[in-house]
């Protein structure tokens, strides 16, 4: 279901800014001191690849640190690999550098007191942050498997805006009143991958 794709890839479409490719190189878990804010490091072996509409990948793996699975996304376009070569990544050993993205995921959308999100509506809403007011920028349907962009703005002027894949749904409370639920969540976003030598 797109729903689904949206919650995989939502706050992550803007293409990571490195231009890095996969590289056969020792890995180095040292982080540049002057990058050390905003660049992370993980090392330890792919063990999950799925495609979650071009250009993403939903990637996972599992640390070497504390032997816990960590989910990234990867764009293939911002590293410069094919398809192929991102599925072949799949239970290889690797250093992943990163950077975290915190930013609001929408949880629930409620037009006239019903959830427009059918079955996948949330039972209750009440740990969540909401935000009331006009629906704006959803006029228009997703294309493909991508989430677009649409905003909401409260009567007071104050607006949010979140990525989300813009369904029919969306699309018919469009200049509408609405409530978002949203929360926010870090998000993994893959820089650069170097693969460690067997």
């Amino acid at each position: 279901m797109k729903l689904n794709l949206t919650i995989l890839t939502l706050c992550v479409l803007a293409a990571c800014q490195t231009n890095s490719t996969i590289s056969n190189e020792d890995a180095n878990p040292v982080v540049d001191d002057a990058k050390e804010n905003t660049e992370l490091i993980d090392s330890g072996t792919v063990f999950q690849m799925e495609d979650v509409g071009y250009p993403m990948f939903a990637l996972d793996l599992m640390s070497e640190e504390n032997g816990k699975t960590h989910s990234f996304l990867l764009n293939i376009e911002s590293i410069n690999i094919s398809h192929e070569e991102a599925y072949n990544l799949k239970d290889k050993k690797a250093s992943i550098t990163y950077v975290l993205k915190n930013e609001p995921l929408v949880m629930d959308i409620v037009y006239q007191e019903t959830s427009i999100m059918g079955e996948y509506a949330l039972p209750n809403t009440d740990d969540f942050e909401r935000f009331s007011g006009t629906i704006s920028g959803a006029n228009e349907e997703s294309q493909g498997d991508l989430p677009g962009e649409f905003s909401i703005t409260s009567s007071d002027g104050e607006s949010m805006t979140f990525e989300y894949y813009l369904d029919e749904n969306l699309a018919n409370i469009n200049g509408k009143e609405a409530t978002v639920y949203y929360e926010f969540r870090d998000v993994s976003i893959v820089q650069s991958i170097k693969l460690h030598e067997k």
